[in-house]
């Protein structure tokens, strides 16, 4: 497992630093890249995202 944690949003840099990510990891052979995401936090006891998740 490989985790950034970032002092800013993550989908300011996605495409830049992360997308192609998974496929160097790959590429080495020495891993098995099975999931890639970004953790967005939500504010506790918000409902300021549930509507994408519908």
């Amino acid at each position: 497992m490989l985790l950034w944690f970032l002092q800013h949003d993550p989908r300011d840099d996605w495409r830049e630093y992360f997308a192609d990510l998974d496929t160097a990891a790959a590429a080495s052979g020495l891993v098995d890249v099975q999931f890639v995401a970004p953790f967005i936090p939500d504010g506790p006891g918000t409902d300021r995202y549930v509507g994408e998740l519908r």
